[in-house]
């Protein structure tokens, strides 16, 4: 596979961050998209730590981090 794009963006309505992973899965094996998962799972859990260690720093936000993975 081929990693396209990762990207952090803000949703405003729901306060949410939001953690986008693409990859190209043309001509790709199934190991392929468990690597590519896997990669994307591990990003979202160091997201996941950095935004909590933030918080423990400022007051409590409703903030939550939604994941999404566009193949």
């Amino acid at each position: 596979y081929k990693e396209l794009n990762m990207s952090l963006s803000l949703e405003t309505h729901t306060a949410s961050i939001v953690l986008t992973y693409s990859v190209d899965a043309g001509l790709c094996t199934v190991f392929d998209l468990e690597s590519a998962l896997s990669c994307f799972i591990s990003q979202t859990e160091k997201c996941r730590h950095l935004l909590e260690s933030t918080q423990e720093d400022s007051p409590p936000k409703n903030s939550m981090l939604n994941t999404a993975i566009c193949v």
